[in-house]
């Protein structure tokens, strides 16, 4: 469970790096890309050095435990992913008649990935929220309390439904850009995704009521 916890985390992350990238103005700040990847690459890596800092400082680091304890795992990706835009803007300040050319024909495929990784996190976000309240719906069900029932149903038909939307649109996007994925194919991918995010839900739900009506005695 808190793998996928921690996966949803990044998720949410994906998504407000994507919503930033669009809606900061990056262009009207009159800073050249390569600029601002510098700077950006350096805020991150500085920010990480200082956490990594802190926890040295506090309790001492030995690799395995960082990775397995204290997210390592994902400061090494956001490092990685920091050292990168350093590096290339760099690289593009220093000789940008050798680097810009090579990064545009490169800029396709990254591009791709992009694009994958954000309509997943996207999709991941709801089906994280919509599998357990299927599975609260099922253990509330199989206890005879029908009222809460039917509002877990309610809460896990809205992140379904919006997982779904995302679902279709990562689709379209499929069709669009890699594959061409007929009508056919696409609805029936949806409605295979839906039957899964609920099936998933009720089934876990079923094998696992115990933990869902010690988390709603919690609740109450």
């Amino acid at each position: 469970m808190k793998i996928l916890v921690k996966i949803y985390l990044a998720s949410c992350l994906i998504f407000l790096a994507f919503l930033s990238f669009f809606v900061v103005p990056i262009d009207t700040l009159g800073a050249a890309p390569s600029a601002t990847a510098i700077v950006t690459g350096g805020i991150i890596l500085a920010i990480l050095a200082l956490y990594i800092w802190r926890i040295h400082r506090r309790e001492g680091i030995e690799f395995g435990w960082f990775l397995a304890n204290r997210g390592g795992f994902w400061v090494i990706c956001v490092a990685a992913f920091g050292l990168l835009l350093f590096v290339s803007g760099l690289l593009a300040r220093i000789a940008p008649d050798a680097v810009v050319p090579a990064f545009e024909r490169g800029a396709m495929p990254v591009a791709a990935v992009l694009v994958v990784v954000f309509w997943l996190a996207l999709i991941y976000m709801f089906v994280f929220l919509a599998v357990p309240m299927f599975g609260d719906m099922s253990a509330k069900l199989r206890a005879g309390m029908i009222k809460k029932a039917l509002g877990s149903l309610g809460l896990g038909a809205i992140c379904l439904g919006l997982a779904a939307v995302f679902f279709s649109l990562f689709t379209e996007v499929i069709n669009d850009v890699f594959v061409r994925l007929s009508e056919t194919a696409r609805s029936t991918a949806l409605w295979i995704f839906t039957f899964i995010v609920v099936a998933a839900g009720t089934i876990d739900g079923l094998f696992n009521a115990k933990r869902y009506m010690e988390n709603g005695d919690e609740g109450d």
